[in-house]
């Protein structure tokens, strides 16, 4: 019985231990969403994307004019 005993407290103390690790988490309910970026943030990553050479110039150019005619 003692045996027994000292094979199933480790156990138990262990299940015990992580539980709380495993449990679900409590979820506020609050969803927060990334700010829109400003204009001048479009268009700073725009210039590093045509600097780096990740677009071409006439690509820059259509999206300089959409993010400056957006409304």
């Amino acid at each position: 019985m003692k045996k027994n005993l000292c094979l199933l407290l480790p156990g138990m103390l262990a299940l015990a231990l992580l539980t709380g690790c495993l449990s679900p988490q409590q979820d506020s309910g609050q969803k927060t969403e990334a700010p829109n970026p400003t204009i001048g943030q479009q268009m700073n990553d725009l210039l590093k994307a045509r600097n780096s050479g990740a677009i071409t110039e006439k690509e820059f150019q259509v999206r300089k004019d959409q993010i400056l005619n957006q409304r």
